[in-house]
């Protein structure tokens, strides 16, 4: 018993003297058959070809939806968990308050201006705090030293 592939041949019409006969090819090898291949050899037909291509380029449509999706999926669950690490991070005991830890903060959290009041948003920082699509607004003010 062998472990090579299956050969897929490729129906052919002979055409001599207005009669019409099946041979079957292998572009592989070049060789001919009169007879229909036995399994597990496949047949190709050239006239199945354009309806085989065009199947073939729809998988490959739905497959970049898919591939993308997943692709989004996969980088909005890493910002969530990235969030989720901030946020737990800024609630950990034994931190110093938010008042003495401002301008240790980094600076997507937190904006420490020049006496000016510096918004802020958090969109949708963990599912268990916020909520899947929640956004909460939030301004600080810089603190006297």
């Amino acid at each position: 018993a062998t472990d090579a592939s299956p050969t897929v041949w490729l129906k052919l019409d002979w055409n001599t003297s207005g009669r019409s006969m099946e041979y079957f090819w292998d572009p592989d090898t070049g060789q001919t058959l009169w007879t229909e291949p036995a399994a597990p050899d496949r047949i190709s037909d050239l006239e199945a070809m354009p309806e085989q291509v065009a199947t073939l380029a729809e998988r490959v449509k739905a497959l970049q939806v898919l591939l993308a999706e997943e692709q989004r999926r996969a980088e909005q669950e890493q910002r969530q968990q990235q969030l989720e690490e901030q946020l737990a991070a800024s609630f950990s005991p034994g931190e110093p308050s938010a008042s003495s830890s401002a301008e240790a903060a980094a600076p997507a959290e937190v904006a420490v201006g020049t006496g000016a009041a510096t918004s802020s948003s958090f969109r949708g920082a963990t599912s268990s705090f916020f909520g899947n699509s929640a956004f909460a607004s939030a301004t600080f003010h810089q603190i006297g030293r």
